[in-house]
């Protein structure tokens, strides 16, 4: 089996260089955005090229991304819409900060004996009545501003959402059999699907353009409608919404200040490899547990 790693990064670039060796297989191939906004040299880029020996390294063009806009649709995309060229069997979507948690060798076998199932999170019902919002009022500036909450843009976020409110827009009513689901960005996802998802990127431009966090939302609402929807690991082997994925990620303590888990350290080492999943989000090797953690799953 042939395995498409898509990597999303802005920063830590010899971390990233640590994570591109790890993942180094002649069965491998690695497709990397990095942010326009990234501070990205020419030995930068040497440097990751040099991680590997068996993997080919393609870099895609730089766009700019904001937390919670389009642009984490449109550059994960953009990624598949290069790695598709390259028919492999499976296409995962990781960023800078995370890392294997298991050997190659078995995450290959792993994904050979689950092979045509999609690895997509998908978040409960309760949750997405919850935030529906994110759908049905339009968000024009959320690219403007990502997580910057000083910006000019986010107060006029803030004014358009209230008048939305007012005047009782909801945009979903244009799409009335479109049942809305959420989940993680993150993904493992088969050839077949990947080309499916992608003829439909004009439907996904024209639904999820100006929506809060799409990134959240399309992959799962799109897969749910779709031929593959029986495919998904979620709901053919009712597995925990935690191994959907097939990501560790830990929300119970708390992360940065703005919505997101909590960075792995070497304390949890033993909970990482004993898991049934294949990666860990997220780790920072600028923190010595960090570091450790990353020196000890090198090894794996």
């Amino acid at each position: 089996m042939k395995h498409a790693f898509l990597i999303m990064a802005h920063n830590n670039f010899p971390q990233l260089k640590r994570l591109l060796k790890k993942l180094d297989h002649v069965n491998n191939k690695i497709f990397i955005h990095i942010d326009a906004k990234a501070d990205f040299s020419d030995f930068d880029r040497e440097m990751l090229v040099g991680a590997c020996n068996e993997s080919e390294i393609f870099f895609i063009q730089r766009y700019s991304l904001s937390w919670g806009g389009y642009s984490q649709v449109f550059i994960p995309l953009k990624l598949l819409e290069e790695a598709v060229k390259h028919s492999c069997d499976y296409y995962h979507l990781l960023s800078n900060a995370d890392f294997p948690i298991k050997s190659m060798e078995y995450i290959h076998s792993f994904l050979e004996e689950h092979k045509g199932t999609e690895f997509i999170h998908f978040c409960s019902d309760e949750f997405v009545k919850q935030n529906i919002s994110r759908v049905s009022l339009y968000s024009f500036f959320r690219d403007r501003f990502g997580r910057n909450t000083k910006s000019i843009y986010y107060l006029l976020e803030r004014i358009s959402v209230t008048l939305q409110r007012v005047l009782r827009v909801d945009r979903t009513k244009k799409y009335p059999d479109l049942e809305i689901k959420m989940g993680s960005n993150w993904f493992s996802i088969t050839d077949a699907f990947a080309k499916y998802l992608l003829k439909t990127f004009p439907s996904i431009q024209n639904i999820f353009k100006y929506t809060t966090c799409a990134d959240e939302i399309y992959i799962q609402t799109i897969a749910f409608h779709s031929p593959f929807k029986d495919n998904i690991y979620y709901f053919k082997n009712n597995i925990p919404a935690n191994e959907s994925y097939l990501r560790s990620v830990d929300w119970s303590r708390k992360g940065s200040a703005v919505g997101a888990p909590c960075d792995y350290t070497v304390d949890d080492y033993d909970t990482l490899i004993n898991s049934k999943n294949l990666f860990a989000r997220k780790i920072s090797a600028l923190t010595e547990k960090g570091n450790s953690l990353i020196e000890k799953l090198e090894l794996l």
